[in-house]
């Protein structure tokens, strides 16, 4: 995604009279992007998919899931359906949202070492 298109695209919409932008903003720079849209036009802004703290970003709205609780469920998943055997599992994680991936790579590890400490899927090795 080229953010300078997304910033000029959200300025040429404000500019007709648009009165909120959608984006998908994915790092700090762009949410910095989005609060420099509200500013210069005072539209509401919202955020979709990635979860950034409203007061902080300045933004009106964002919508994401919850990244804690859904890594905390893969790994109950991944602990049940794991238990018995043996090997070794993963976090692969994408670059679109440092932050975010990180916060769910590390409840993943820390429910899934719960687990284990309650004898779930001690056989699997968390890489």
């Amino acid at each position: 995604m080229d953010y300078n298109e997304v910033m000029a695209a959200a300025e040429a919409a404000c500019s007709a009279g648009s009165k909120a932008v959608a984006f998908f903003a994915t790092d700090y720079t762009a949410v910095a992007g989005m609060a420099n849209i509200k500013d210069t036009y005072g539209v509401y802004t919202a955020n979709m998919h990635m979860k950034w703290d409203e007061e902080e970003s300045k933004l009106d709205m964002c919508k994401a899931c919850d990244n804690i609780a859904y890594a905390k469920g893969a790994a109950e998943f991944f602990a049940e359906q794991l238990d018995g055997k043996t090997g070794k599992v993963a976090i692969a994680q994408a670059s679109m949202n440092a932050e975010n991936e990180a916060q769910a790579s590390a409840a993943f590890a820390e429910r899934f070492a719960e687990l284990q400490a309650e004898g779930k899927a001690t056989g699997v090795t968390l890489l």
